[in-house]
Parts: structure tokens; sequence; C-alpha cells
């Protein structure tokens, strides 16, 4: 079950000062959080809030969500990540956001990261940039036949590296194919 207290505390200053309430302490602003949230009135939800919002309704309305790895969720594709979504009730599919709504449900497993996740996200988009200036990937999609480039999308980790690379160099397939 997600609890109200798992909404950083800045998130809910912000929110309660916007709508004009005021607070003694800490414990003080989470009880009247609860109230607000009720309120069809109240004002500037923080995306903190919103995600939390979400994850709760799931809660309650008994909406099934299985449980997710950060590494899953970012080799994904668009397909996946549009259907995981839509079933955590989202109008937009940004995988932040899905991945925070999958920590207030406790459905995101993050064993593998240790770090900060700022530190995280830095060595991962690092990772990242090496893994997409890969010579023997690079040379593959642009020269290899187009079972070579099938090959690559069904076997190699990184599904989103492909795709992106088959995008920035389709001119060049598409000669070597014809």
């Amino acid at each position: 079950m997600t609890s109200i207290r798992d909404i950083p505390y800045q998130d809910i200053k912000i929110f309660l000062v916007a709508n004009d309430k005021s607070f003694k302490d800490k414990d003080d602003a989470y009880d009247k959080i609860l109230k607000l949230l009720k309120d069809k009135n109240s004002k500037d939800h923080t995306t903190r809030i919103i995600e939390w919002m979400i994850a709760h309704n799931l809660l309650v309305n008994k909406i099934n969500i299985p449980y997710f790895t950060s590494d899953q969720i970012d080799n994904m594709t668009q397909n996946e990540i549009n259907k995981l979504a839509k079933l955590l009730t989202m109008n937009g599919n940004n995988v932040i956001n899905i991945k925070n709504i999958l920590r207030f449900l406790h459905k995101l497993n993050e064993e593998n990261i240790t770090l900060l996740p700022e530190i995280n996200d830095i060595i991962l988009n690092r990772l990242y940039e090496v893994e997409k200036i890969d010579k023997d990937i690079n040379f593959i999609i642009k020269t290899g036949s187009s079972q070579d480039i099938l090959n690559l999308l069904k076997t190699h980790h990184n599904k989103r590296i492909i795709r992106e690379l088959i995008l920035e160099n389709i001119a060049l397939i598409s000669e070597n194919i014809n």
C-alpha cells in the first residue's frame, strides 16, 4: 500500500502553500494534504503528487500491476511503454513518470541501483552513448543485409539503440538493400 508519506515533504509544502493552507510541522502538513487532495478546487499539484494520486487510485481500484525492474522498462519498445502507461491510466507515456508511479506502488525493483539516482542516470547515459558508437553495431547497420539488421533487433539487449541507429541511417540502409 502506498503511503501519503511517500510523497516528498518539499512537494507537500509547495502544494499546501499554493492552496493557502498553513501547517505547524511535517505531521500536520501530511494530515492536511489528505483532505486537500479530495477537494476538487485544489490547485498546483506537483508532478510527484499527481504520480502518487495515480498510484493510490490504482490501488483503490484494485488494478493488478505487475512488478518491473528499471532495466526492463528502459529496454521496452515504444509500444510496450504505451501499453504500460495505459495500464497505469496515464495520459502520456513518460518513462520517468511510469517509474515513479511504479515506485509509489512498490512495483519497481531497483536492486541494481545503489547510487544516488542522479549519479546512476549520468552513468547510464554515458554507457548508452558508448554503446551507441559501438563499431560492430554501426558496421552492421551501415553495411549489413536486412537479415543482419533484423537479427540485431531480435538479439541486441538495448533495442532502443538499434532503432535509433536504423532511423539515423535509413537512407544508407535502403541503398544497401536495393
